[in-house]
């Protein structure tokens, strides 16, 4: 009986409480953008899946690409090591794609890309994962 009478009571305190909170009204949150400009010297590459790993140490992305990426054929059986995993599989929705420049890269770049060798294989830094 006791029991049941705490948790009415929080209970009601709680819906007091939520009660009496006042609408504090909408919240205005604004990003700046800046617009780059398409480089005309842009090699379009054409896709059907995202073959990526991310690196679970220090949360870098890479996909598959350079001079030696992994064929589609074998990716299933491709097996990375700590701290690698795959990403999850993805088809990618658009025919064709073109990576402007890995992350930590300035913009006036003339070697745009951090490839690594992993594994036999290139790999293009995607990303980093700054929020998981």
């Amino acid at each position: 009986m006791k029991r049941t009478l705490l948790i009415y009571t929080v209970s009601a305190v709680l819906i007091a409480v939520a009660a009496s909170c006042t609408d504090i009204g909408p919240v205005e949150i604004s990003y700046s953008t800046e617009q780059s400009e398409i480089p005309t010297t842009i090699n379009w590459s054409e896709i059907d899946l995202g073959k990526e790993l991310i690196n679970m140490k220090d949360m870098g992305v890479v996909i598959s690409g350079g001079e030696n990426p992994i064929p589609r054929e074998e990716w299933d059986a491709f097996k990375p090591k700590y701290p690698w995993q795959k990403n999850i599989d993805r088809l990618l929705l658009f025919d064709s794609t073109y990576l402007y420049r890995s992350p930590d890269i300035s913009a006036d770049c003339s070697d745009c890309y951090t490839i690594i060798d992993y594994q036999g294989y290139t790999w293009l830094e995607l990303a980093k994962v700054y929020g998981a």
